[in-house]
């Protein structure tokens, strides 16, 4: 994903529109549609400001682009899901992740009983 591309989905997963982010930012709706078209990029101090507001570290939105993910965009949405909770549920995420594998749902096959 280019940095335009990734501005613009940790955007939307924060439900945000870009003239919301704008006003956020204090810049112009136009301003991050150059940016999400890959046009121009915002500088490292609106970077820190996203980031910060995405709560994601800089270096996701300043990887270089990759032309095949190494992680797809359900998994993608996980991580950033995960990102978002405190500590208890963190530990409950995982709780709950192990139980799934106790049941077997990492075998294609496996489907529960109805």
């Amino acid at each position: 994903m280019s940095i335009g591309q990734k501005i613009k989905y940790h955007r939307k997963l924060k439900g945000l529109k870009q003239k919301d982010l704008a006003a956020i930012l204090g810049i112009s709706d136009k301003t991050i549609s150059s940016w999400e078209i890959d046009r121009t990029e915002p500088s490292m101090d609106m970077i820190n400001k996203m980031c910060e507001l995405f709560k994601i570290d800089a270096s996701v939105l300043i990887a270089p682009p990759t032309t095949t993910p190494s992680l797809s965009q359900d998994e993608l949405d996980i991580i950033n899901k995960y990102r978002s909770l405190n500590e208890y549920g963190k530990n409950d995420l995982f709780r709950r992740a192990d139980e799934l594998i106790k049941l077997d749902y990492t075998n294609d096959d496996y489907e529960p009983e109805p």
